[in-house]
């Protein structure tokens, strides 16, 4: 077979065909990112104007007082378990009642109780706090070693300064629970 074309124009045909690929292509790259924009765009948007919402919504709730209201919300009934967990019977045989009913039982009717209080906090003893009057020492005496007889109490606190009057004895007696019981 002859050949029609010579090796230059082969050559030039062949460069003109290779850069017409090239622009075909490059044209197909092109309508392909146009695609790709068209349909990505309306996502964009809607979630950059969604998280301009949001951030606008965080920035607002960190202002106002609602988060500051929680807060004080947790913490009171944080409080408030914190004082049902004393009341709440545990692994203690006794209540705070049947305490009290003891700590009474020795009081004369010359010891006058102006305050009887009961205190636990978590893995820690109890104490029952007394504070009244008594007309004289003897019978403050004999009622602080009827509260020392009781069991229940691994530790009683009666300040010598308690004594200190005749009559009319302001006092305050602490008495510690015994973990045991």
């Amino acid at each position: 077979m002859l050949y029609l074309l010579s090796e230059e124009q082969k050559i030039k045909i062949s460069r003109e065909y290779s850069v017409r690929r090239f622009v075909v292509f490059l044209c197909f790259s092109f309508a392909v990112a146009l695609l790709a924009l068209v349909f990505i765009a309306p996502s964009y948007f809607l979630s950059h104007t969604k998280q301009t919402v949001v951030e606008e919504r965080a920035t607002a709730l960190a202002q106002s007082n609602i988060t500051e209201q929680a807060r004080i919300a947790a913490l009171s009934l944080e409080d408030a378990q914190k004082k049902i967990a004393i009341l709440k019977p545990g692994t203690s045989s006794f209540s705070p009642q049947d305490l009290f009913r003891k700590v009474l039982s020795y009081k004369s009717s010359q010891i006058a109780i102006a305050s009887l209080s009961f205190w636990k906090e978590p893995r820690r003893d109890g104490e029952v706090k007394i504070a009244g009057v008594a007309e004289n020492r003897e019978s403050l005496v004999l009622y602080v070693k009827g509260i020392e007889k009781i069991k229940m109490f691994s530790k009683v606190d009666f300040p010598v300064s308690n004594l200190a009057k005749d009559k009319n004895i302001n006092f305050l007696i602490s008495a510690v629970l015994s973990s045991r019981e």
